[in-house]
């Protein structure tokens, strides 16, 4: 008993240094530990700050490209819309002198003026589809889309009037407004509704609407000519 109690360490400033060391090693890892969770909370702000701003940025990536896409489809309907109301004025001339001068000549009678106002007017109406389902498509009502259609071809019969009225000054004339208004379709046709068409998966089709449409306009050339 006496020797268990006489046992002592035999440096004393060891248990001191011991007692001393294990607070302090307890303290360093707690602050470790927040340290350690700071940084992951920074990362983890930071990573979710950048994933915001990417989102931010493709949306509105999107939006533009959406804004994009409607003026361009906006600038190929109004181009259209534009190109065949042109169209429309020397077919209008070209009825009005035809009615004319009828019975000016064996040429010019009323049987001719007729089947060519038949012809024209047959051929107006695909040109009217080409101005409504656009319009519709962009979002336009069916009746909107109908009467802006209407518009479109209502030049015609306005500028037929001033050529029956006017035979002798809008007949030199009508050969150069026909040419010019062949033109500015054959440019639409070519420039905006063929590559449209090819862009959105139809070519086939669009290319087969384009033939039909120039053996029927040769018929009826041929039959009421």
């Amino acid at each position: 008993m006496m020797t268990a109690l006489n046992r002592r360490p035999s440096n004393p400033t060891s248990v001191v240094t011991m007692e001393n060391t294990q607070p302090a090693d307890f303290a360093d890892c707690i602050s470790n530990q927040h340290t350690a969770q700071r940084r992951r909370g920074h990362h983890h702000s930071v990573h979710s700050v950048r994933n915001g701003e990417n989102g931010e940025g493709d949306r509105r990536d999107s939006v533009a490209r959406a804004l994009e896409a409607r003026q361009s489809q906006w600038k190929r309907i109004m181009l259209l819309v534009v190109a065949i109301t042109v169209h429309n004025i020397p077919e209008g001339l070209a009825v009005g002198v035809s009615f004319g001068a009828a019975g000016s000549s064996e040429k010019a009678s009323f049987t001719s003026s007729r089947n060519l106002a038949l012809g024209i007017g047959i051929q107006n109406f695909p040109e009217g589809l080409a101005v409504s389902l656009p319009l519709q498509a962009a979002g336009f009502s069916v009746w909107r889309s109908f009467w802006y259609g209407q518009l479109s071809g209502m030049v015609e019969p306005v500028f037929g009037v001033l050529g029956a009225v006017a035979v002798a000054a809008a007949k030199p004339a009508l050969p150069y407004a026909l040419a010019f208004a062949a033109g500015a379709m054959i440019y639409v046709v070519a420039d905006d509704i063929i590559p449209e068409a090819n862009a959105s998966g139809n070519g086939k089709l669009a290319t087969w609407g384009c033939i039909i449409g120039f053996v029927v306009m040769m018929c009826l050339d041929v039959g009421l000519g």
